[in-house]
């Protein structure tokens, strides 16, 4: 083949019914045995609020960065054919939109008064850091063409901070933290790439 470098795009499918998500990838075989892995990915779909299930759904879209590395089998894998294993450290960066909803608390003095209280929708973004491992395997056909599949498991830490002494953007974060859980603990993908030079 005698080319090193190889473009691939992927989708990212997850066990738990999320949709699926475009991946673009560029690869470079460093070594007989190693690729070095640059990668993006974007993500988006709707969770509901814990604390207020009957406010409306809110939306988390993410694009992750990711940088790892492959290691192809001792004896019968060479990159970029055959098994590998796959460690990679990921960077998030999430938004979630909220929208405009009312709660209603009640107060007790010589009998109860029922009080309407309104939250005013907004979004939010923070960055998660994240790694994974995986395995996979690659085939190679007409010399240039590549499939690429496998399984990852990936643990990812969301950083962020609640605001205004309200439960409301903390409830929501949950939900987005709960949301990036379900779908990044355990995901399958399928790409097609080629060698490019």
């Amino acid at each position: 083949m005698g080319k090193h470098c190889i473009l691939e795009c992927s989708g990212i499918l997850s066990p738990n019914r999320h949709p699926v998500s475009p991946a673009f990838s560029v690869n470079y075989i460093v070594t007989k045995r190693k690729e070095l892995c640059f990668g993006t990915n974007y993500f988006k779909s709707t969770f509901n609020n814990s604390n207020y299930p009957m406010s409306r759904k809110s939306e988390l879209s993410w694009v992750n960065f990711s940088l790892g590395l492959k290691l192809f089998g001792r004896r019968k894998a060479w990159a970029p054919i055959g098994g590998y294993l796959k460690w990679e450290v990921l960077y998030y960066l999430n938004t979630i939109h909220y929208y405009p909803f009312e709660t209603t608390s009640s107060v007790s003095y010589y009998h109860y008064l029922n009080s309407q209280l309104a939250h005013q929708g907004g979004s939010v973004k923070y960055p998660v850091i994240g790694g994974a491992f995986g395995i996979g395997r690659q085939r190679v056909f007409f010399d240039r063409m590549i499939v690429d599949y496998g399984l990852r498991i990936c643990l990812a830490v969301p950083f962020y901070k609640s605001k205004g002494g309200s439960d409301v953007p903390q409830s929501i974060y949950e939900g987005a933290s709960d949301l990036l859980f379900e779908r990044e603990s355990i995901m399958l993908h399928v790409g097609l790439g080629f060698l490019a030079f």
